[in-house]
């Protein structure tokens, strides 16, 4: 799967993650939008942060919720999102 083939066994991706939140001063909120196999999710919910994981693939989300329990997830076509019509922009 993903994380076989992909391995991040220091957490560089999540690190850098919540080291961006932090410097930038954001809330305790994520939405981890494409989360994938919720590594990167489990990991900032670990850090104190209240996540949300979305993706598409349900069996990505079967994998995050088993293997990374924490976050919530929720299936989610995100083709068509538009970050900027949920927070008053266009």
């Amino acid at each position: 799967m993903y994380e076989a083939r992909f391995p991040d066994r220091e957490r560089l991706a999540a690190r850098w993650a919540e080291d961006c939140l932090r410097r930038h001063g954001a809330g305790r909120r994520v939405l981890d939008l494409g989360c994938g196999t919720g590594r990167d999710a489990a990991h900032l919910s670990a850090a104190g942060r209240h996540v949300v994981g979305a993706d598409l693939s349900e069996a990505m989300l079967a994998h995050a919720r088993t293997h990374h329990p924490g976050p919530a997830y929720a299936r989610a076509d995100l083709r068509g999102f538009d970050l900027g019509a949920g927070v008053g922009g266009s």
